[in-house]
């Protein structure tokens, strides 16, 4: 365990919020949100390079990974990658 409460006080629509929330931080920040609503929580931070996609509706296994860049912000996509026979966790 982390030791580290969940912040649960934005709704799924409220993406400026969250976004300021998660700009005001120090360190690493995981955020879980609603597939269809995550690109629009990403496009408030400003200028993304490279622009977010849509999230694909059968993918489980990826994470968004945004680090404050010399021009904005820089995304990476980065995938679970499991190979045959093994399992999700």
């Amino acid at each position: 365990r982390l030791g580290v409460e969940p912040v649960t006080r934005f709704t799924q629509d409220d993406l400026s919020g969250a976004a300021a929330f998660v700009r005001g931080q120090t360190g690493v920040t995981l955020i879980s949100w609603e597939h269809h609503r995550i690109r629009g929580l990403i496009q408030e931070f400003g200028k993304v390079t490279p622009s977010p996609r849509d999230w694909p509706d059968d993918r489980f296994d990826m994470v968004w990974l945004l680090r404050p860049s010399e021009t904005g912000w820089a995304l990476d996509e980065m995938a679970q990658l499991l190979l045959h026979g093994d399992r999700t966790v």
